[in-house]
């Protein structure tokens, strides 16, 4: 929906800046990119320049140095693209403060179950609640110029969600797999391909990456075991080897389990790639 927002939000501001007899064979007829977005034609959208869409909640975005592009409406969701002046992080920081002041509260299953490698922290949306909407949001640097780019989604969900409130809520244990922490890229490295799931039953999960570096398996290794430690893991010191290094991680989880993780890097011989790997296990309770 937020890369469709783009489309519907260019195409619009195209469309209104020109007359229609003057419209050059480079502007998106309006109805066109409508029927790309919802082809069945079942549920109607909504494309607002300039402004938020009329569901959209009006506390969902700080008042001040927020410039809206516009915005689109439907299927259940409106979303908001915005420009601010502030760079990524401070832009994201901004906003999760004043979403936290309107009422919004951090969706405790989408952080549990989130985690693993990602290119830059400011991709992961962050998805937040209040009573039974769910907001998410991304900050993206803007290419070429100054500031951030702001995405935001406020939905309600006809079923179940990250926000639905239900008697399995509360430890990490009732939630089935160990969760994971965000691990980002190094600085100036790639990312190619990245992924998460399970492999050992409700007691193990496993993040892996594959990234495009110069940098030796040690220095990425020391990189990602960093990130371990401020999350709170106990790091073993590594075992390396040629193209290789692998670290032993512990922790406690919610309910005063032992967590138990490796931390894999291996380099791929005659290349300048990298896989890297998190597993963590725990043991799982007798049924």
């Amino acid at each position: 929906m937020r890369a469709s927002a783009i489309i519907l939000l260019w195409a619009s501001a195209a469309v209104a800046e020109l007359p229609a007899q003057q419209q050059t064979s480079d502007a998106i007829p309006r109805d066109l990119v409508v029927a790309l977005i919802d082809r069945y034609g079942s549920r109607p959208v909504d494309i607002v320049v300039g402004r938020s869409p009329r569901s959209f909640p009006n506390d969902a975005l700080p008042r001040e140095d927020v410039r809206i592009l516009g915005g689109i409406e439907g299927h259940g969701s409106a979303t908001v693209v915005a420009d601010v002046s502030e760079q990524a992080e401070a832009a994201g920081a901004r906003v999760a403060a004043h979403l936290e002041r309107t009422g919004w509260r951090r969706a405790e299953e989408f952080e549990r179950m989130g985690g693993g490698f990602v290119e830059s922290r400011t991709q992961r949306p962050s998805v937040l609640c209040r009573a039974n909407a769910v907001l998410a949001y991304t900050v993206r640097e803007r290419q070429g110029t100054a500031g951030s780019r702001l995405h935001v989604t406020v939905s309600h969900p006809d079923g179940h969600s990250p926000c639905t409130p239900g008697p399995d809520r509360g430890g990490e244990a009732r939630f089935g797999s160990p969760s994971l922490p965000v691990l980002e890229a190094p600085p100036g490295v790639r990312m190619l391909g990245s992924g998460q799931g399970g492999g050992g039953g409700a007691g193990s999960r496993e993040a892996s990456a594959r990234l495009e570096t110069s940098q030796s398996a040690a220095a990425v290794g020391e990189h990602y075991a960093g990130l371990l430690r401020r999350a709170g893991w106990t790091m073993s010191p590594p075992v390396q080897g040629d193209g290789i290094a692998v670290y032993r991680a512990q922790k406690q989880d919610e309910d005063n389990r032992q967590l138990t993780g490796a931390l894999i890097v291996l380099g791929v011989p005659g290349t300048q790639q990298m896989d890297v790997a998190f597993r963590v296990a725990r043991a799982e309770r007798p049924r």
